[in-house]
């Protein structure tokens, strides 16, 4: 199954390219022309990773990448027309996973969302160390333990 992009950008032109491109190496595109257009799309598109421009007229792609982590799981590259730009996205690393500056190489940016959508692969595959750990205590619980644990997680959860 194509993984699924969402590409976020007011200039018309630069979302039929970078469409094109990705559709070109078999990833299966929807285009958005507002962040209010992505986010009003994300709950039903379900992207694996999202393409913003950081210069959008309403809301701009630091606010849109912020709601959007919030909505989805969903990696984030984000690219920008303004050089002095990258300073500012290397500090606000928890809003996008990379970055790009405009004009770039349109290999470059291919190569970036294989590596993105690789590292999301292997995140999903493989558990963080702290839910290893805990799977690990649990495995390690007496049946007695367990019994107690998940009674408390059936109680937790009615309370929610």
């Amino acid at each position: 199954m194509p993984n699924k992009v969402l590409i976020v950008d007011d200039e018309l032109a630069i979302r039929e390219m970078l469409k094109d491109v990705l559709e070109e190496a078999g990833h299966e595109t929807e285009v958005a022309p507002c962040a209010e257009d992505a986010l009003e799309m994300m709950p039903h598109y379900k992207p694996d990773i999202i393409v913003s421009d950081v210069w959008m007229p309403g809301m701009d792609g630091h606010t849109f990448c912020q709601t959007a982590r919030r909505m989805s799981d969903a990696s984030i590259l984000m690219i920008s027309g303004i050089p002095s730009e990258i300073s500012v996205l290397q500090k606000k690393q928890d809003e996008a996973d990379d970055f790009l500056i405009k004009p770039f190489d349109v290999e470059n940016f291919v190569e970036r969302i294989e590596a993105l959508l690789e590292k999301r692969r292997i995140a999903l595959d493989h558990p963080s160390d702290d839910e290893h750990h805990l799977v690990q205590i649990y495995q390690e619980l007496s049946e007695t333990g367990r019994a107690l644990l998940m009674k408390e997680a059936r109680k937790i959860s009615a309370e929610d």
